[in-house]
């Protein structure tokens, strides 16, 4: 075959594009490689977070469950009377368990009393024990599930033996104290919220007849300065005032214009569609029906 330059020019063009294609192929194929590894790494990178925070929580639990061990085997100690009152590493724990409660001054105010009553002599271990669990909520000096645990294994074993252990019947206490520790939590939080819904209903109210009333005033204000009682329109609803001062107000801004302007305002008006007349008596009452219409919301609520 004899190569000229009309046979050559196609099939250099062709090997042209397929070298392109080619490479724009090997292009794409790099980039999605590259995007890949990319994905890949933050795929991984997140899962080591993620164990790393799994971690993290984990050692927090386990200190948490020891400090709250030290406390309670000392409280039991004090409830067989083999001791008076926490050991210094008990009562470190206390002081360990409020640190993590937060710095807040209510939670602070809250811990402080109890804090007091343990550096002496404790009389009550119940009602220590509870004061704990009231500032843990809701989380507790003793673990729900584990109680839980402790109660089914020991009526298994109380099913052979036809008798309940003490500490099973001590695990049976400390579910029922938590469970109406919970529900009073709940009715707390519940009467809690109802007083603040009060007090905020309250609140609103105070604050709606606050401005009501200094809406008034304003149109007492205005009514003495156009030569009327202040209490002319007391009996009227606030919309109703509004619009009679406003136009009274129009009515004497008008009066007091020049003979000329006067004329080319009461043309504007009779030319004037509704919206139009209602710019006007708006430029005339100098504003005053938009500073007392800011007030209607007040009077619509009631």
């Amino acid at each position: 075959m004899e190569w000229t330059l009309d046979t050559a020019l196609p099939l250099v063009f062709v090997s042209l594009f397929c070298a392109w294609g080619g490479y724009s192929f090997w292009k794409s194929m790099r980039e999605s490689e590259k995007l890949s590894r990319a994905f890949d790494e933050q795929i991984r990178r997140e899962a080591e977070s993620q164990e790393r925070l799994a971690a993290y929580r984990e050692a927090r639990r386990r200190e948490r469950s020891d400090l709250k061990k030290l406390i309670l085997d000392d409280l039991k100690l004090i409830r067989r009377g083999e001791k008076g009152a926490l050991g210094p590493e008990a009562f470190e724990a206390v002081i360990a368990l409020k640190r993590e409660e937060g710095d807040h001054p209510e939670t602070l105010n809250a811990w402080e009393p109890l804090i007091e009553s343990l550096k002496c002599e404790i009389l009550d271990t119940d009602a220590a024990q509870r004061l704990l669990d009231d500032l843990l909520y809701p989380d507790a000096l003793e673990d729900e599930e584990e109680l839980t645990h402790r109660i089914s294994d020991g009526l298994d074993r109380a099913t052979h033996s036809g008798q309940i252990e003490p500490a099973v019947t001590e695990a049976i206490q400390g579910l029922r104290r938590l469970k109406d520790r919970d529900v009073r939590k709940v009715r707390e939080e519940r009467e809690a919220e109802a007083v603040e819904r009060r007090e905020e209903k309250e609140r609103d109210r105070q604050l709606r007849e606050e401005m009501k009333e200094t809406a008034r005033d304003i149109i007492r204000l205005h009514a003495q300065s156009l030569g009327l009682s202040a209490n002319d329109f007391d009996h009227l609803s606030f919309d109703k005032a509004l619009i009679q001062i406003c136009t009274l107000q129009s009515a004497k801004e008008l009066a007091n214009k020049p003979v000329e302007e006067r004329a080319k305002i009461l043309r504007e008006l009779d030319r004037a569609d509704s919206e139009g007349r209602q710019k006007i008596f708006r430029e005339l009452d100098g504003g005053l029906y938009d500073r007392l219409f800011w007030y209607q919301p007040f009077f619509d609520r009631g």
